[in-house]
């Protein structure tokens, strides 16, 4: 007598680019889940994600139709990779609306209301492409180079001077030597 095995549980993928396709091969290492991306594509594309692991709808995300075709209604999570923020959003609450207990992953380039989205959206997360390329502080400290490539002495001639405008040319400079603009 042979067990019967449940499915793998189902990440859907709205979205169609170079993140999305990345995200699948990442998803499909692990292997522990069946992913589906859900995006209007030509065929090229669709086996580039195919190759990737993923099995692919390809319809727009951005209508309850597509998203229950692609299976919605049994997905754990949907992530809304496209590059367009309003669209982004649309797919995450079409999907929250059709699947109450979806995890909704979303891709914001407005950090702002990716925090609003986060506060506001339960069981939801919200990635900034902008917010996670930004350099942290405490990276920039533990690099030398970093925290002091873009400071130098100030030029011997604003030191002599008492004026305020020479005190505040005494404080360090974030203008590059090699960019400094050159005294007459």
């Amino acid at each position: 007598m042979t067990e019967a095995h449940a499915p793998l549980p189902m990440i859907l993928i709205a979205g169609d680019d170079v993140l999305a396709e990345r995200v699948c091969v990442e998803l499909a290492a692990v292997g522990r889940t069946r992913v589906r991306v859900i995006s209007r594509m030509n065929a090229e594309r669709q086996e580039a994600f195919r190759r990737a692991g993923a099995s692919v709808t390809p319809n727009d995300a951005d209508n309850d139709d597509s998203l229950t075709e692609a299976g919605v209604a049994e997905a754990i999570t949907i992530l809304t990779l496209s590059g367009d923020d309003e669209r982004n959003l649309s797919v995450a609450l079409r999907a929250r609306m059709l699947n109450p207990r979806i995890r909704v992953v979303l891709r914001q380039f407005g950090t702002k209301i990716g925090r609003k989205i986060e506060q506001n959206l339960p069981d939801s997360a919200v990635l900034s492409p902008a917010a996670l390329s930004a350099e942290p502080m405490p990276a920039r400290r533990s690099i030398p180079a970093a925290s002091s490539g873009f400071v130098f002495p100030t030029p011997p001639t604003a030191r002599s001077s008492g004026s305020r405008a020479a005190s505040r040319a005494n404080s360090t400079s974030p203008i590059s030597p090699s960019r400094r603009p050159r005294a007459a």
